[in-house]
């Protein structure tokens, strides 16, 4: 589970459109951070870590998508925005 606080402030952008935060990265918690593991027996080979995929670090990646504001004589969407 996360524990990391950072804070984004929302501003609207000129265009409507998705914006991409990425967090510092963090030690990968799955193999502490060597990007694999070690061979089981002498004819294994060592495994890539399957969660960083060899990189021992992981990045939190945070999409907002910029849509039109609801007009007030539209009636309101139940759901997720799509």
């Amino acid at each position: 589970m996360s524990t990391m606080r950072e804070s984004i402030t929302l501003a609207a952008p000129d265009r409507a459109g998705t914006e991409h935060y990425y967090s510092r990265p963090q030690t990968c918690r799955y193999c502490g951070g060597s990007g694999h593991f070690a061979p089981y027996g002498p004819d294994d080979k060592a495994s890539v870590c399957p969660d960083c995929h060899g990189a021992g670090k992981m990045v939190a990646v945070v999409d907002i998508t910029w849509v039109p504001a609801r007009r007030r004589d539209q009636p309101r969407k139940t759901g997720a925005i799509q």
